[in-house]
């Protein structure tokens, strides 16, 4: 997974997602997952490498490419056992971060 554009997150004014992105980074490269950054980060990004001021959001969405039911699981369980993420008990595609921070994974593929 290598990035093409380099931006830091400050130029987001997302500087509290740094762990959250580090710990999805480490569990895509441990289950070679393809993902996408969707929402308003995906946005915020864009902006940011025009120059525009980036809005932040509330939460993220990583859609992740993955072949069958049981990969996604294998991700959520990751990042619940590995990077302390805790799972929703209404959203089957949401977890919080450590700081209650939801992030949202959208299966596709």
């Amino acid at each position: 997974m290598g990035n093409i554009y380099r931006i830091n997150f400050k130029q987001l004014r997302q500087e509290n997602l740094k762990e959250v992105f580090a710990s999805f980074e480490r569990a895509l490269q441990v289950l070679d997952i393809d993902f996408y950054l969707i929402g308003a980060i995906a946005r915020d990004t864009w902006f940011a490498q025009k120059g525009i001021r980036a809005l932040g959001t509330k939460d993220v969405d990583f859609a992740v490419m993955v072949s069958n039911p049981e990969i996604f699981s294998e991700l959520k369980q990751y990042l619940v056992s590995k990077e302390a993420f805790t799972e929703s008990s209404t959203n089957a595609y949401a977890l919080f971060d450590k700081k209650g921070f939801q992030i949202d994974l959208l299966p596709f593929g």
